[in-house]
């Protein structure tokens, strides 16, 4: 996939961001490229911002797993496990069968995530949440889902480069297939 300008303005990418582009690659990269690129100059906020971006959307939804999944491994509570091995297995369900009803699952199991993530401030709910949110949701949704699941993955203790690592392998295998 190629990276242009008009790419980057679709999605509402910052000025600083295309104009980068601009000076950088002549307007002109492909995603994976960008996305090495990116983590190598250690440009980080905008390889967050792009990564969940390029992705389709199981890839979105396997970001947004795996994120949780590291969070997960943050959490002591047994409560909380319960209802973020919920979340990551419903937004799987999600992937394998992508129907209405699945993501009506995801859906709610996402939403008892949210309910404990609002009532305890637990990071780690919240990356449940959106890897829930991002099993149920449409394309444009679930962008900024996987996002928010490696920023709430990030805040409970999880290596970010672990998961931004992740998310260009996920990248690389889009672009083989």
């Amino acid at each position: 996939m190629k990276i242009t300008a008009e790419w980057l303005k679709k999605y509402d990418a910052c000025k600083d961001g295309i104009e980068y582009l601009a000076v950088k690659f002549d307007n002109d990269i492909e995603a994976i490229d960008l996305a090495k690129y990116l983590l190598s100059a250690n440009n980080i906020d905008y390889l967050k911002w792009f990564i969940p971006r390029v992705l389709n959307r199981d890839n979105r939804i396997k970001y947004a797993v795996f994120a949780a999944e590291l969070a997960r491994e943050c959490c002591k509570d047994k409560e909380l496990l319960i209802k973020i091995d919920a979340c990551i297995s419903v937004a799987n369900l999600c992937i394998a069968i992508n129907t209405q009803e699945n993501r009506n699952a995801a859906w709610a199991a996402g939403s008892v995530a949210r309910a404990a993530w609002a009532s305890g401030g637990v990071w780690t709910a919240g990356a449940a949440w959106t890897a829930g949110a991002a099993g149920a949701a449409g394309d444009a949704w679930a962008t900024g889902t996987a996002e928010e699941a490696a920023e709430a993955a990030e805040d409970a203790g999880a290596a970010e480069d672990k998961i931004l690592d992740y998310g260009i392998e996920l990248l690389e295998k889009q672009d083989e297939s």
